[in-house]
């Protein structure tokens, strides 16, 4: 989505409020008054390039845990609500500003690697996976 945007003329560095909100960012007034799909759409629609390369950064490194431990649908239902859980909470904490990114989404997934973990202790090395989700997250941070 982020080519797309760039190849339509949005800045790749610093992209205008106006464009992230045509593209289907988080604008709180708008999605609480029947705009309900920004809370998927903005998932996907990034503040410039060093935004989107810092999520993919970190989801990739929690993909290669994620893949191991959870069947596609299940990655696919952990990513997407939360995803739209942290578009909620982006809206409570702040209704005045527009939001995008997959940083709800990949906090879900990291909280969803760590339960897993954390119930399945002798299916999986915990250890290494709370030592890696927590590198991933550090970064993150």
């Amino acid at each position: 989505m982020f080519a797309v945007m760039v190849a339509s003329g949005v800045s790749p560095i610093q992209p205008t409020v106006d464009s992230l909100v045509s593209w289907g960012a988080n604008m709180p007034p708008r999605t609480l008054s029947g705009e309900w799909w920004r809370l998927l759409t903005c998932t996907v629609i990034h503040i410039g390039f060093v935004h989107i390369a810092l999520n993919m950064w970190v989801l990739y490194a929690l993909g290669r845990f994620a893949e191991r431990m959870f069947a596609a649908p299940t990655f696919t239902v952990i990513y997407v609500l939360s995803g739209v859980g942290g578009s909620l909470a982006s809206i409570a904490w702040n209704q005045a500003v527009v939001s995008a990114g997959a940083s709800g989404a990949i906090f879900g997934l990291a909280g969803g690697i760590l339960g897993f973990a954390s119930r399945h202790k002798a299916a999986v090395d915990a250890k290494m996976v709370f030592s890696g989700v927590a590198k991933s997250m550090v970064a993150f941070v």
